[in-house]
């Protein structure tokens, strides 16, 4: 997540920087475990100690809107969040539920034929789920 951007679009839109949005960006900020909310929450209650967590929800919904961080919905657990906004993949581990970047682009030549037929794609959403090797370590 890019904050000074981020802040950009904020005052561009004609809202304020406040501490609480400001401590959820930085939070955010080079993080790559694609957290989920009630993660955001905890880690911003370090700094703010008092901050309920609508209002850190709410954040997460307006940098979603300003499309400075990417929902992640893998149906196995509560929506996550990613930082990077860079087309890519995801690994997600079925068993302790850790998601890793792939780069990883599907071929425009690889698409299904009604894709193929003037269909103007914004984006896909991969991810392919198995078990990490920490996981894979700790059962063998």
């Amino acid at each position: 997540m890019d904050v000074p951007r981020a802040i950009a679009k904020y005052r561009a839109g004609g809202q304020k920087i406040t501490p609480q949005r400001l401590a959820v960006m930085r939070v955010l900020e080079g993080d790559r475990s694609h957290p989920a909310a009630a993660a955001v929450v905890e880690r911003v209650r370090r700094e703010f100690p008092f901050v309920s967590p609508a209002t850190v929800y709410r954040v997460l919904e307006e940098l979603v809107a300003m499309e400075e961080i990417v929902p992640l919905d893998f149906g196995n657990g509560p929506m996550r969040f990613d930082t990077n906004t860079a087309e890519h993949a995801h690994l997600v581990c079925e068993v302790c539920g850790r998601v890793d970047d792939v780069e990883w682009r599907l071929a425009a030549d690889a698409l299904p034929e009604p894709l193929r037929q003037g269909y103007a794609l914004k984006g896909a959403r991969v991810f392919f789920s198995g078990c990490c090797p920490d996981c894979r370590g700790r059962s063998g």
